[in-house]
């Protein structure tokens, strides 16, 4: 360009859009989140009892968490620790939990929706009570020594059972503190 002329840079080739391109998109399937998933290399099981307890105000559903030590120690998600719980439910369910244990710690509910169809119940901060809050799997007692319990209580009504609560074919994950393994299971309420 001559003298006090300004320079602009060339614009784009034809075709090309002139905006920065889009984000990419989110992560799909269940967990809705960036993380290492899969069924495999877990220390962690879960299992829910097919019957649950009628108390005042609905249902008490009870379940257990137990350590396994059958993973391969050389992936990273086998020495995982359990910071918390992600179940995917039905989307008329928000705020139909009253109350949580876990041990003997209680623990409030949380929920995120990653859209229509993607509501996630959430148990979080699991390893709150144990010494650097971490609760790694050689924490929880095997499924002989009777695990780790877990109950959740769920309002009279719609969502009053686990089957009405959970979306059909519900997944449910646990996650590590940092959300890097997340290794994810489909529900059944005897397995």
């Amino acid at each position: 360009p001559e003298p006090g002329t300004p320079s602009y840079p060339n614009p784009p080739e034809p075709g090309t859009p002139a905006t920065p391109s889009a984000p990419p998109p989110p992560p799909t399937g269940f967990p809705w989140c960036k993380c290492e998933k899969g069924t495999y290399n877990t220390p962690f099981r879960l299992a829910f009892s097919p019957d649950s307890e009628q108390v005042d105000g609905g249902r008490k559903v009870n379940g257990v968490i137990t350590g396994d030590s059958g993973c391969d120690e050389s992936d990273p998600c086998c020495n995982m620790d359990l910071h918390k719980l992600e179940f995917h439910i039905n989307d008329v369910c928000r705020n139909h939990v009253y109350g949580i244990t876990v041990g003997d710690q209680s623990f409030s509910a949380t929920y995120q929706s990653y859209g229509v169809n993607k509501l996630v119940f959430k148990i979080t901060r699991l390893g709150k009570g144990f010494p650097g809050g971490k609760r790694v799997w050689t924490d929880i007692p095997p499924a002989e020594e009777g695990g780790l319990p877990i109950s959740f209580y769920l309002k009279d009504g719609v969502c009053g059972s686990l089957e009405s609560f959970l979306a059909p074919g519900t997944e449910f994950a646990f996650m590590n503190t940092g959300s890097t393994c997340c290794p994810s299971f489909t529900f059944n309420a005897d397995t």
